[in-house]
């Protein structure tokens, strides 16, 4: 059992921070942060497998390499060839990105970024990764959250039953917000290239545009006399059909018409850019606020997603302050764990070395002397990722509480309870007598 979030008179309510080491420091935290990891990277691996397969022989030599060593029980040789390809794709997306920096400003621009194909799978790629080993991680990362914000608001441990029966009853509000804030960039990222695309062919986007809102007349028109939904779109097939041809036909007419176009539309241009840009800086400083928001309230992810742009854009150099002290906290409190993680590793190693009369000299590349130390030192690992995962949840959960108290004035006791939905009462709030209303 520990203490409720309280801040003595006078002490800065930022240093609640440093507790984040206390409330990460446990096994259960720890070991789910270790599942969630494991998941993430089973589906990814398994997601990846079924595509190399799917593909058959026109499927990349590099991937069908890899799965081939992970089937026949190779891991170590699955590694190896993993790393040498993600050294080859990253020197490509260097040549590639060298590429569009010299055609930055001329008429090779859009050659060079149809050239760069090595960065284009190389994002397509992660982006796709991201996108799975996010589908377990905010189940994970949210019972961690759920745990982080129990904890530091009533002082006391969530069973692990709980924080999931929780998470699980919301797990479309925990997934969706980052999600949606990247479709969001993507969905004004096509906005601009499709303005774009319009003033650089103006001739056709007219017709096209002209051939759509007829197509539609006649559908609605058709509809209307036909009673009849068949007709009314086989009728509209007809116009719409006629205006692809025709776009297609003056697909390269441009001429003065579509750089005065460009320049009139150069403002929504430049505001597209500022959505996007906005969007990715929400996304980046934010999402830790979305996780945190579903754990303290309970609501839905359009409350995540608002709450993220409101404490972001309304207090920034305040969170800005409350991630720079977090990192520094945290590679401290890193140093500890690890500090602690090596030291179990070497007096495990030495009790082999004692027991079986071997040199320490497998630490430098020699086989082990024993299979159980290598297993001991994976799981060490592993142990130490799944801490530092719970650590962030921890410090998020806690800047989240800060932060709402600045913008909200809630205090950071204030939590959302599973046992009738009831809160938390602030600290210092007690019963009121019998002589008091």
């Amino acid at each position: 059992m520990t203490e409720p979030a309280t801040t003595a008179p006078g002490r800065p309510k930022w240093l609640d921070l440093f507790q984040a080491f206390r409330i990460a420091t446990d096994p259960g935290k720890i070991w789910t942060g270790f599942l969630g990891l494991i998941c993430s990277f089973a589906l990814v691996v398994v997601c990846g497998a079924v595509l190399v397969n799917v593909g058959g022989s026109s499927s990349d030599g590099a991937g069908r390499a890899i799965w081939e060593h992970l089937r026949q029980g190779s891991v170590e040789d699955a590694g190896t060839e993993t790393l040498v390809q993600l050294e080859l794709a990253a020197e490509g997306a260097v040549v590639d990105l060298k590429n569009i920096e010299q055609h930055l400003f001329d008429d090779g621009l859009m050659a060079a970024v149809n050239d760069a194909t090595v960065l284009q799978e190389l994002l397509l790629l992660v982006m796709g990764a991201l996108l799975v080993a996010w589908l377990p991680w905010a189940l994970f990362g949210g019972i961690l959250s759920r745990s982080a914000a129990v904890e530091y608001a009533t002082g006391r441990r969530v069973p692990r039953k709980e924080a999931r029966a929780f998470v699980l009853g919301r797990y479309p509000s925990y997934f969706w917000p980052p999600v949606t804030l990247l479709l969001l960039a993507l969905a004004f990222l096509a906005g601009i290239v499709l303005v774009a695309l319009a003033s650089a062919h103006v001739a056709s986007a007219a017709v096209l545009a002209v051939g759509l809102y007829v197509s539609l007349y006649v559908h609605l028109l058709v509809k209307q006399r036909s009673r009849s939904g068949l007709w009314a779109t086989l009728a509209a097939l007809v116009p719409l059909a006629a205006t692809v041809f025709g776009a297609v036909a003056v697909w390269g007419i441009s001429g003065v018409a579509g750089r005065i176009v460009l320049v009139l539309s150069s403002p929504l241009l430049f505001l597209g850019g500022l959505a996007v840009a906005l969007l990715l800086v929400v996304a980046g400083f934010g999402r830790g606020m979305m996780a945190a928001t579903i754990s303290y309230e309970g609501t839905d992810a359009f409350d995540a997603l608002s709450r993220s742009f409101d404490y972001v854009l309304r207090h920034p150099w305040r969170l800005l302050s409350y991630t720079v002290m977090s990192v520094v906290y945290g590679a401290v409190c890193l140093s500890v764990v690890v500090f602690f993680a090596l030291a179990a590793v070497l007096i495990a190693v030495l009790a082999a070395w004692v027991g079986y009369g071997e040199s320490f000299a497998f630490l430098y590349g020699a086989p082990t002397v024993c299979p159980v130390i290598d297993t001991l030192i994976v799981l060490l690992g592993c142990l130490v990722i799944g801490w530092c995962l719970s650590f962030v949840q921890a410090v998020r959960a806690i800047a989240y509480a800060l932060l709402r108290k600045s913008v909200d004035l809630c205090e950071t006791s204030e939590i959302l309870l599973e046992a009738g939905a009831a809160v938390a009462k602030p600290p210092g709030a007690g019963t009121p007598s019998q002589g008091q209303p």
